[in-house]
């Protein structure tokens, strides 16, 4: 009941996220106390009659439809042609940066055919949930760029554009580029980070991700151990790679399926926005569904 009161707090379009774990509204609903107030919430939100005939049916003896890590939680949107001038990294084969590299040995990465998106096969990555690891591609010498301009050109309206699906649901990583080695800090790089999980919710079916360049920070970060940390003016004719990188979970397993990645000059901003809302509304509901289960 918390939770359900603090996010219509944030986003009372929230609510549309919960209605799609019945599960959690059933279990709150098992007391005259949490049906009360479910009533109140779902009342408060004007034109959203599927709510109230979920509240109707919360006597139900029927099994609940599962949702977050158990279901597949998004239809995939339709494909469209990536638009001129995009340079294609993976596409049933590599492209404009060359083979990716995975990292530590333990994590690794392989084509899989009876998986792909579409066409004959998309990269499977399997972390490890035991240390840091990832995927990385290089930057240096983009087929298809001039060398001295770097990703600048594209990074200015454009984004990176890629298809995703998890092997169980709930897996996530980061978004890291990676800027010039520091002579200082023993050539460690600089970063520029963000989290995958602002921009989809890796379901078991295929969802697009579109993250805007101009979403990165304008700064790069560089960890400098016991000295203070370091910043400095991010400049995209220099980064040098990108990379998909998870840190040590507690998950047993995290895999991801990805497939055609891509920089792309443009991209449709209406369309972006609506995928980040849809990737928050679903973690929303995967955080409710989880605080229901412990309540149960």
């Amino acid at each position: 009941l918390t939770y359900l009161d603090a996010a219509l707090k944030l986003d009372p379009a929230n609510i549309e996220a919960l209605y799609g774990s019945s599960y959690a509204l059933v279990l709150l609903g098992r007391s005259a106390e949490g049906k009360a107030r479910l009533d109140t919430l779902l009342a408060a939100v004007p034109g959203h009659a599927e709510g109230q005939k979920l509240l109707t049916s919360l006597g139900a003896t029927t099994a609940p439809r599962p949702f977050g890590a158990a279901a597949n939680v998004a239809a995939a949107p339709a494909v469209a042609a990536l638009p001129q001038g995009s340079l294609t990294l993976y596409d049933e084969g590599w492209g404009a940066a060359g083979p990716a590299r995975v990292f530590p040995p333990s994590a690794t990465m392989d084509s899989a055919s009876s998986a792909a998106f579409q066409g004959a096969s998309c990269l499977k990555l399997l972390f490890d949930p035991n240390t840091s690891s990832g995927m990385e591609f290089s930057m240096g010498g983009l087929k298809g760029l001039p060398v001295a301009e770097g990703l600048q050109s594209i990074a200015e309206k454009g984004a990176l554009v890629f298809w995703i699906r998890g092997n169980l649901g709930g897996e996530d990583c980061e978004i890291d580029f990676l800027g010039p080695p520091a002579p200082a800090f023993d050539n460690r790089p600089y970063r520029n980070t963000l989290g995958l999980s602002s921009y989809v919710f890796v379901g078991r079916t295929w969802n697009r991700v579109i993250v805007p360049f101009s979403d990165f920070k304008s700064q790069g970060f560089l960890w400098a151990g016991e000295k203070e940390n370091q910043y400095s003016n991010w400049d995209w004719r220099e980064v040098k790679a990108l990379r998909f990188i998870a840190t040590k979970s507690d998950r047993a397993e995290n895999t991801m399926f990805l497939d055609r990645i891509a920089f792309v000059p443009s991209y449709d901003a209406a369309e972006a926005a609506k995928l980040k809302k849809q990737a928050r509304e679903q973690r929303y509901a995967q955080i409710a569904d989880g605080h229901a289960e412990r309540v149960a």
